[in-house]
């Protein structure tokens, strides 16, 4: 018996079934191990988008599309699956610090388009602020701070500039307020003295009334103090004139020289020229 010999084998296929489910549990587990890992692939990138919400949109669709390639080799070899999620986990990684450096940029772009905002805005208030005074001058200056801003809202000079400006706004408004609530108070005296009431139009104000059985309009202005009368021309306005003026002065307001337009002659000449004011005669 000796000599060589020849045979063959054959395994049970129990054995063969037992290998087929543990390489069925192997493939499973492994393809379990991708899903968790493209699940902590696409959180990853959710959260990125919450820290990056301008930045993020190119690289979530290029990590789309790396995980539709992934799930679509599911059924082929598995290492092809491994090797894509390690290349997406890579370029997370990378994209990362590149996300850093261009959400810094675009902070610093943010934070000066912001600030440009806040300046203009407020230079854009002073229309309303101080609409009372407003005036092309104060328009055509609010128009070139605008655009030195805009140029560079950084700039220390501009931002000095304009403070001094609002500054002198603001001085110029409690002027005119000061000098609209005297003279309001001088036009409701007139009134009070011709028996009328104010008309208002726009800074002007008017009294129409009779004092002594003459008729007198007065007419001021809110932005200084000068008077204008429109009285009879027959010369029978000169006392009611002196009357006027004593109730006026007993309300404590002093009127100035009095010039008669048609004439030229003056009344109530002071030492010290005062505003002129003029009477109609």
């Amino acid at each position: 018996m000796s000599g060589p010999k020849k045979s063959s084998w054959e395994i049970r296929q129990e054995i063969i079934e037992r290998r087929k489910q543990e390489k069925a549990i192997k493939r499973a587990n492994q393809i379990a191990e991708i899903n968790n890992k493209i699940s902590d692939i696409k959180s990853e990138i959710d959260y990125l988008a919450k820290q990056h919400p301008e930045l993020i949109k190119n690289i979530q669709a290029k990590v789309n599309e790396w995980i539709s390639e992934i799930r679509n080799n599911l059924n082929g070899d598995l290492r092809e699956c491994f090797r894509g999620i390690k290349g997406v986990e890579n370029y997370i990684r990378n994209q990362k610090s590149v996300l850093k450096d261009k959400q810094k940029v675009l902070d610093a772009k943010k934070l000066i388009e912001a600030k440009k905002k806040m300046l203009v805005e407020s230079l854009e208030s002073v229309k309303d602020e101080y609409k009372d005074i407003l005036n092309d001058a104060i328009i055509q200056r609010v128009e070139v701070f605008k655009k030195s801003i805009l140029a560079n809202p950084d700039n220390l000079n501009t931002q000095k500039q304009i403070a001094d400006f609002k500054k002198q706004l603001f001085k110029m408004q409690e002027e005119y307020l000061e000098k609209k609530a005297n003279t309001q108070y001088v036009a409701e005296t007139f009134a009070n003295i011709l028996h009328s009431n104010v008309k208002s139009n726009g800074d002007n104000l008017e009294i129409k009334g009779s004092v002594e059985g003459v008729p007198i309009t007065v007419k001021l202005n809110l932005k200084n103090n000068n008077i204008d009368m429109d009285t009879p021309v027959n010369g029978s306005c000169k006392q009611a004139i002196e009357t006027m003026q004593k109730q006026l002065n007993n309300s404590n307001i002093d009127l100035g020289e009095i010039r008669v337009v048609n004439s030229g002659e003056v009344l109530n000449r002071k030492t010290n020229k005062q505003s002129q004011q003029r009477i109609k005669q």
